[in-house]
């Protein structure tokens, strides 16, 4: 495994978010103090979130995109997510 980011910095843009995501690599992130891991997973991608323990399956990004739960908005917010790792 290897740590790509240096820990608990940002991203320079929610795109880089998802060419990361699309290229087959998983990012652990903190958002609201929750800690989350998005990862592709065959044909579809999942968002885990370690503090709930709930895992959610998306078919496509756009659906993350429309995610509002727990004030999840991507679109919003994706400054705010403390980068972990990414692998």
């Amino acid at each position: 495994m290897i740590e790509m980011y240096a820990m608990n910095r940002q991203l320079k843009s929610l795109k880089l978010f998802f060419e990361i995501i699309e290229k087959g690599h998983s990012i652990e992130f903190e958002f609201n103090g929750n800690h989350y891991k998005f990862s592709p997973v065959n044909d579809e991608y999942v968002l885990i979130n370690y503090t709930t323990n709930n895992k959610l399956h998306f078919n496509s990004i756009e659906e993350l995109m429309e995610l509002e739960s727990s004030g999840m908005n991507l679109q919003k917010n994706w400054k705010k997510l403390k980068i972990k790792s990414i692998q």
